[in-house]
Formats: C-alpha cells, structure tokens, sequence
C-alpha cells in the first residue's frame, strides 16, 4: 500500500464495489490505512470517558433503551465521521435517533449484558444511519482475520463480495475457479441469503464473516438467493492460493494475449507484471485484458499496474476529498511498487477490456483508465461488455481502539481524464451482452461460443491488427 502524498493523509483503498471482499475468501477491497494523522489512530479503552453535553454519546446515553456501551468507541467512529466522511450526517440528534432506530430493529440478536456486544450494533448501526453503504465496522475477531487477509491465501470457500451496509444485502460479485464455491455452483450476483440455520439479515456483517470462515476442512453450509429464488450449499472450506492475474495466449491468428485481472491485492501487480511482460516477449498482435466481476481492491495495486503500461508523466487517477482538496497521481519510473521495469505497452498494440455489471471500484478505474488513454491517443484500446457496477468513493480504515476499526467513505476518485462515474458506470465502447443462459454460469466456465463478449474482443482487435 502506498502513503498519500501529503502528511496529513493516506490514501487507502479503491473498493470496491460496493464493498468490502468478504473475508469468506479472506481478501479485501480495502487497505488498512486511516485518513489523518500519518498513522492508525486508536481510541481509549475505557467506556467511562464522561461525553461533552449535547453531544451524540451524551444524546446516545439519554435513551433509556440503549445498555452500557464503550462511549470511547462511539465517540471515535463520530469524531471521525464527524470530520472526513464525504456524505451528509445531518445533526447530532438526528443521527442519535437514526442510530437508536436501528439499534432497536436488530437488539434482539446480541447479548444486552454484553457491553462490547452493545457497542458492536451501535457502531453498525451508526454507519447505516449515516448513510455509509461502501462502510463496514469489525470487532475485535473480524478485524483480526482483516488485517490477515492482503496476502492473497486464505481459507475459505472462495468468493468476494459486496456488503450494502444499508440495505443490508450481500451480494456475491466474484467466484474463483477450483474453488468449493466454484464447485458447487455458486454465481456472481447472488444473494447470501443465510449461513446454516440463521438468516444473513438477522446478524451482523462481521458475525456473519466469522460463521463462513472457519478451519480447513470443515463444512459450512450457506444459503444462496438467485432470480428470486433460494438454494442451499454445504462446502468444505479450503486453502485458497489466490492467482489475481493470469496470462494465456488464444489460439489461432492473430496471436492474442489474454490478461485476466480478478481483484487488485498484494499480490497482483507482480503477477500482471509477469503476465504482460511474457506475452509482449511473445510478440502477441494484440490483449485483452478480462476485468469482468472485478470487484475492486487496493489503490496502491492499480496504481502500480497502470504505472507499469504508460509513460511516466501520464496521469492515473485523481482524488477528491472530503474537505474539497483534490491530488492526483501520475506514472513515474515504476515508484509505486519499487521495481524500475520499464514495459510500457506500445501506443499501436490493439487492446480490449471486458468489463461487466459486477465489474467495480479499481476494476471500473481501470476500465475507464484505459478508455481515458484510447481517447487521447495513447494506446489503441476498445472497451468490451456492459456498463460497470459504479462506485467512485474510496475507503480508508481507521482504528477505533479496544480492537475495533471501521471503514469511511472519505474522497471520490476520478480516472485520468474523465469524470468520477458513482452511481454511473463506465459506459463500454462496445456494448455486448451475454446471452440469458451464459449469465447464469461463471465466466471462467463459459465455452467460446457462450462467451460473446470475449468473441467481440477478439473480432475488435482482428480488425485493428489485419488493418494496421
């Protein structure tokens, strides 16, 4: 992950879509980094500081429904809100009442004698009261399995996904191949519907990570919702070794690069580097490069692979804050990742990128990255698919003290040369549709005669490659 060019800043994540990548699959869209100060920030331990009058602890502790609850904790996740979410709070009384709506729609599924547990619904419910729906909060457990999770291993059943913090829907935006989701069936865009016995919409986000996760080789057995419908899997859960991106060359002529991207970790620009400099040294005619159910992941990850594929003094993406600040990052000499590999990809090589509907956050600035570049003539690029998911904010983590940490949404990010696309999408130059059937199976199981859109990348670099 990389720091932020200013010292009171570091830039966190791009997440994705919406979202957080399910700790089943151990991976995440966002970087554990806080917004302020240079570094993570904790709040006191004690649930005993005395709160200022009037204040939203102060109006919290005045509703005699509320328990005891570590007023340090929800002063800290206020604090913060307070000063660098990119939304709208309201007043401390209206978000008070919000929080406590909440609060009582969903305190019969904690312990009320349990302070912490107390604490754990109200920082929930503060960030479906504000709004937050790219947010999610992590207790003690939760946030200890996140912060294991940028390596790209993980045991799990091998799946990210998206948490609508406020319509409390999960939502499965990709499933890894040889994997027990992939195996049993499982599709980008279903619904996580229940996990054993219990009801997905009856716990929390994090209680609902750690009921999924588990030991390498037991059972968890998860209820899946799709078109309407509902259906029920038992999987054995597993190590994942998670490849982001993978290189192959198509048969036939002309010689074709494929480049599939599957989220932006750790591990990611390495292999893209690997990837890409193979098949240049192959002399491929042109790429595709497939982002399609790409849910997003860490800024210094997609800075680091557009880094490497344009000259250095092209910009990459653009930030702007909650205070109406604004920076931007251009490539320079491969600085974001360390390495001095100097691949850049040729301005004549035809390029497509396949995108669809589940494609978001890093994966959407990727895709309009690259369109940004066809359009101002450095590269020869056609974007491929259906219009992106559209989330444009960007996420950073903060420490909240006694263990716990939350996300914010804190800036909007803007690719190169266009516009920020939140709530938009990033429109393909080429619109392609999957046929009804071929959307009801995994991309990676697609024949090449289901795979339309992949066909229509291959026609649209034939067509560039025979004509130049």
């Amino acid at each position: 992950m990389r720091f932020g060019r200013t010292g009171s800043r570091l830039l966190a994540v791009c997440l994705l879509l919406l979202a957080f990548i399910l700790a089943f699959s151990g991976c995440t869209v966002f970087a554990v980094r806080p917004a302020v100060s240079g570094e993570t920030t904790g709040a006191e331990t004690t649930g005993t500081t005395e709160p200022a009058e009037g204040s939203l602890v102060a109006l919290l502790l005045e509703n005699e429904e509320i328990p005891a609850f570590n007023q340090a904790v929800v002063k800290k996740i206020h604090e913060y809100y307070t000063h660098y979410y990119v939304g709208d709070l309201g007043t401390d009384a209206e978000l008070a009442a919000a929080i406590a709506d909440f609060y009582l729609e969903y305190r019969n599924l904690i312990d009320e004698t349990d302070q912490s547990e107390v604490t754990d619904l109200l920082c929930e419910s503060y960030l479906a009261a504000a709004g937050d729906k790219y947010a999610y909060y992590m207790n003690p457990e939760a946030y200890a399995e996140y912060s294991s999770d940028m390596t790209g291993n993980y045991v799990g059943i091998g799946v990210q996904v998206t948490n609508d913090a406020v319509a409390r829907i999960i939502t499965v935006t990709a499933v890894f191949p040889d994997t027990p989701a992939y195996e049993a069936g499982v599709l980008a865009g279903d619904t996580i519907e229940a996990v054993g016995d219990t009801p997905a919409s009856t716990i929390s986000f994090a209680e609902l990570v750690n009921r999924i996760r588990g030991e390498e080789g037991t059972e968890v057995t998860v209820t899946f919702g799709r078109g309407g419908e509902t259906y029920t899997r038992t999987m054995t859960r597993r190590t994942v070794v998670q490849v982001t991106a993978s290189s192959s060359i198509l048969p036939g002529t002309p010689k074709i690069g494929v480049i599939t991207i599957t989220e932006f970790d750790q591990t990611t620009a390495p292999q893209f580097k690997a990837a890409l400099s193979a098949l240049l040294d192959e002399g491929v005619d042109g790429l595709i490069f497939d982002l399609r159910n790409n849910p997003g992941g860490l800024l210094s990850s997609i800075l680091a692979v557009l880094d490497y594929m344009v000259p250095d003094g092209t910009p990459l993406a653009g930030y702007e804050y909650y205070d109406g600040s604004v920076e931007g990052d251009v490539a320079n000499s491969r600085r974001y990742d360390g390495t001095t590999t100097d691949h850049v990809l040729p301005a004549d090589l035809p390029v497509a990128v396949l995108c669809n509907q589940h494609t978001a956050s890093a994966g959407e600035l990727f895709t309009c990255a690259m369109q940004d570049y066809g359009k101002e003539g450095l590269l020869d690029v056609t974007i491929v698919g259906t219009v992106t998911y559209g989330k444009g904010t960007m996420q950073t983590m903060v420490n909240l003290g006694s263990g716990c940490a939350t996300t914010i949404s804190f800036a909007m990010y803007n690719p190169p040369y266009s516009g920020n696309y939140e709530g938009i999408g990033v429109t393909p130059d080429l619109p392609v549709e999957l046929s009804e059937e071929a959307q009801n199976k995994s991309i990676w199981a697609l024949t090449p005669e289901e795979d339309l859109q992949k066909q229509a990348a291959i026609g649209s670099i034939s067509e560039r490659a025979v004509s130049e």
